[in-house]
This record gives structure tokens, sequence and C-alpha cells, in this order.
């Protein structure tokens, strides 16, 4: 057994009272680092019910959301999350957050965003919000990192059977597919217009032969975007995308990191929607919505594609679609495919559970609200 996986190696995870710079920088100095796992969003979360545990080792941090249920029963979730070294955080990391949050069970969930493919555990994300040079380290650790067999984790082979050494299991209900398409904008216009698919490049066209009008919506207005989000439900017959609650939740702590793009018919009406957020090098996609008539104008096509263009304008270098789901959701797997960007495999979401009750229970509850904690 590797020595990282000795239990005197569980204890060294510590919480951290960093303020909403230092997180950023430690986070984004770390593989994996991104939006998800940035100090406002935790803030957002934080609105919305969950308590927020902020823990780090070495070169490993996790912003970690809870809830406290009956007979000591903790419910613990970290999306987008942990970043950096697997090798910190496959072993130690659920006695951490069990011991930090006083639970009697434990119920934890992760959802890694890094690569898969990235051989280099330890380097910064292309979206890192690194210090500037001659900053303190907020990780306090040397580097290369400290964490023992650091640089053979977390994307070698055998990271399953790793995590699976120590208790982790893939969810029965997952809450995505661990997939996603990121699109580059360091491409000048035309190339990356060349670069999109056939139907899309179609697309494009009959959009603008329609008169539409798209362009940041700079003052959204809750009503509106609600509108158009419970339209797409009635469309789609689908569960709740985002609640009122989410959308004032995302306006007053997120501020200048959303980018919301509006798409409005030739009378003025507006008919899709965009909602992102960009942290560090990286625009995040969180929301999309369009009417029956978007659909008529491919005004989803023209709406996505001005984000497109403005994240570039901005000095951003990357997209994130947002997800993929290319068995349960083709149709818009497709679309997003279209526009030629490779798909990346996350490692993605594993469970671990102090009981095995647990795991059952949160999957069930997960699968009966249509894959949402």
């Amino acid at each position: 057994r590797d020595q990282f996986f000795m239990s005197g190696h569980t204890e060294n995870w510590l919480p951290v009272d960093d303020d909403a710079a230092r997180w950023d920088a430690r986070i984004g100095a770390l593989a994996g680092g991104n939006f998800y796992q940035s100090y406002r969003w935790g803030e957002v979360k934080q609105r919305l019910g969950w308590r927020v545990l902020r823990v780090a080792m070495d070169q490993s941090a996790a912003q970690v959301l809870w809830r406290r249920y009956p007979f000591g029963v903790v419910l613990a979730w970290i999306p987008g999350g942990p970043a950096g070294a697997a090798s910190c955080w496959s072993a130690g990391l659920p006695a951490a957050v069990r011991r930090l949050t006083g639970a009697r069970m434990l119920y934890l969930r992760i959802n890694a965003l890094q690569s898969r493919s990235d051989p280099d555990c330890a380097s910064a994300p292309a979206d890192a919000e690194v210090l500037t040079p001659g900053a303190p380290n907020p990780s306090n650790s040397p580097n290369p990192p400290n964490c023992p067999n650091a640089p053979n984790a977390p994307h070698t082979p055998n990271l399953p059977d790793r995590l699976r050494a120590h208790g982790w299991r893939v969810p029965a209900a997952r809450l995505g597919s661990g997939l996603s398409l990121r699109y580059g904008l360091q491409r000048p216009p035309a190339e990356r217009l060349t670069g999109l698919s056939r139907d899309w490049r179609s697309n494009l066209k009959r959009a603008a032969k329609h008169g539409l009008c798209i362009a940041r919506w700079e003052q959204p207005d809750a009503a509106t975007a609600m509108a158009l989000f419970r339209d797409l439900e009635k469309i789609k017959g689908i569960g709740t995308q985002v609640t009122g609650a989410e959308l004032a939740a995302y306006s007053q702590l997120l501020g200048e990191r959303l980018i919301w793009m509006r798409c409005d018919d030739a009378a003025g009406a507006p008919i899709a929607l965009r909602l992102a957020a960009r942290y560090g090098d990286t625009v995040w996609e969180m929301l999309a919505a369009a009417t029956v008539e978007a659909r008529k104008v491919s005004a989803s096509h023209a709406v996505l594609w001005a984000m497109l263009d403005y994240c570039a304008a901005q000095g951003a270098r990357h997209y994130d679609l947002g997800g993929i789901d290319p068995a349960g959701n083709k149709g818009v797997f497709d679309f997003k495919q279209g526009l030629g960007a490779p798909v990346l495999e996350y490692v993605g979401e594993w469970e671990w559970a102090s009981n095995p009750l647990l795991r059952y229970v949160a999957n069930a509850a997960i699968g009966r609200r249509g894959g949402h904690l």
C-alpha cells in the first residue's frame, strides 16, 4: 500500500479562514481549480441554505457544502472539487469532513473538475487566478508539493482503484455525466466560424434573416428571466431549472462575474437567453432558455455565438459549455458539439459514506428529485 494511504495522513486537513481573495488564490493555484470552488459560489450556496466549510492541506483544497440532519447525519457536497492532488484527498478527506462537521454518520459526494487526461496534478489550470509574482503562497507549502506520491496522482490510470480502496464509489444516481465541452476562444472569429459544423453555420445564417436583437443584458430582471425558464420547462416537460431565490443570489453575490446574453425578436419580445460566469480565463455556462419562437428562428445558435464572441473580446481563453450527456440528452449534446469543441472527461462524481445505508438513501432521494441535491 502506498505511503500516502497511511492513516496518519488523514489528520492533515485543516479548516481555513481565508477571505475571498486569498481563497480564490489558493484554489486558482491548484489543478482543477474552478468557478464552483470559488469563494463567491460558496457564498451563493450559503445564501441558499448550505453551510460552508473550507479546508486545505499541502497542495489540495476543498470548499465543502454541508447540511445536518437528525441523528447526527451530515450530507456534504463538493461541487467542482476538490482541487489539487488526489493523493491528498482520496484517503483523508472523508475523515476530515466528518471530524470538522461533527457528523456521527457522513455521506460525502465530490465532483472533481480535473481532466482525466491531465498528467500533472500539481500544475495550475488554464483558468487559474494565480498569485502575482512575489505574493505569499496561501497554501504555505513548498513546490513541488509535499503530498507523498503527488506527482503520480490524480490522473494516473489506477485512480479509480485508489479511490475504491478508500471506500469511494461511483454514485448510482449521478448529478451529471462527468463530460463537458471546452471551447477555445483564442482563435480569430473567422477561423472559429470555419470550425463550426455545416448545420451550425446554416442556423447562424438563418437567424440573421429574422431581425433578431442580441446583446449583453446589462440590467436583467428576474420576472423576464423566470418567464423564459418556465416556458422552457413546459416545452420540454422538465422540472424547475432555477428558482427566483437562486437568480437573486446570483445577481447579488456574483456581481460582475455574471454575463447575461439576451435575444429579442424583431418586435422586441425576449425569446432566448444565456447566463455564464467568468472565473479567471474561463467562462462557465450556467443556464440557458429559449421559447418555441426562438427555435423557429435559430435564436439559440445566435445567442450562444454572440456569447462566445463577447467572451473572446473580453480576453477569456476558454468557454466551458456546462456539461453534456450524449446518452441521456443527445439533442443538447449535438447542439453543443456542433461548435467543434473537444470533449473533456473529468474525474467527476464519487461518493463516500460511513454507512452503506446512507448511499442507498442519498441516491434514492437524488433520483426522485431528478438529479438534484
